[in-house]
């Protein structure tokens, strides 16, 4: 979950996970996986950074993993950026 203030300035918690589109109009609408939107007072830049910082602290940032693609083994340093192909997490 990430913090948001809405355009009222309220605060509230989103999970981040539902989110498929940011678009500024001159505010920001969040859009929803479920159809749903939000707008908001924060910038577009400042929910990316937190979804980031969301994601790093949940599946442990910086650690390096070893994936296997076929046979061969490679490391990765982001587990978002995994190749296409057979996704093995050792």
């Amino acid at each position: 979950m990430i913090a948001l203030i809405d355009i009222n300035g309220r605060p509230f918690y989103l999970n981040c996970n539902m989110i498929e589109t940011l678009e500024s109009i001159p505010e920001t609408k969040v859009s929803l996986t479920n159809g749903k939107y939000f707008l908001v007072s924060n910038s577009c830049e400042e929910i990316i950074e937190k979804v980031i910082l969301y994601n790093r602290t949940v599946f442990g940032g910086e650690k390096q993993i070893s994936i296997k693609i076929g046979d061969q083994d490679q490391a990765s340093e982001d587990k978002c950026l995994l190749p296409e192909g057979k996704r093995d997490v050792e």
